[in-house]
């Protein structure tokens, strides 16, 4: 009987295993990071058209708003393409987490994680601003980085990393 029942708990430890390292897992670190990195790109992407005239302002918010709604029906579980996490990825679960720890208030599930996401593009596009005025990048890389990881954490349930008081 043992045997029967350590199989059974092999099989089930494979399958957790494999389930939470597929590359569109919302379990897996590097897939939540992955998609936070493409719509920061695309968001990116959206700015420098912007700045070449590529289209009027009038459309920029409509415009910059798009990849960060795309990313959030992703955290949400509506993307086909992505395995959420049960109980997680869904209104009332990941939105709330987020509000709380960003203290985002009285707006609907989606425009929660918006507005996440909002605040790590607003960060990315400040060091990539510094960039353009001349700093250079060994400043502001790692500043990148350590925003994408902390905003990576934040989306797989992780708190903020706040500052000490020796900080």
């Amino acid at each position: 009987m043992s045997e029967e029942r350590s199989e059974s708990s092999d099989a089930g430890l494979v399958a957790a295993f494999e389930t939470a390292t597929k590359d569109n897992y919302l379990g897996n670190p590097r897939a939540v990071g992955d998609a936070i990195r493409l719509m920061l790109v695309e968001a990116l992407d959206i700015r420098n058209d912007y700045g070449m005239d590529r289209f009027p302002e009038s459309e920029l918010p409509q415009r910059i708003t798009a990849p960060l709604r795309k990313t959030a029906k992703i955290f949400l579980g509506e993307d086909p393409n992505h395995q959420p996490v049960v109980g997680w990825n869904q209104p009332g679960a990941i939105d709330v987490h987020l509000a709380k720890e960003l203290n985002i208030v009285d707006v609907p599930a989606e425009d929660r994680v918006v507005n996440a996401l909002w605040q790590l593009v607003k960060e990315i596009c400040q060091l990539v601003a510094q960039e353009e005025q001349g700093m250079p990048e060994e400043n502001t890389r790692w500043q990148m980085d350590a925003a994408i990881d902390q905003t990576t954490k934040l989306f797989l349930g992780l708190p903020m990393d706040k500052p000490g008081p020796d900080d």
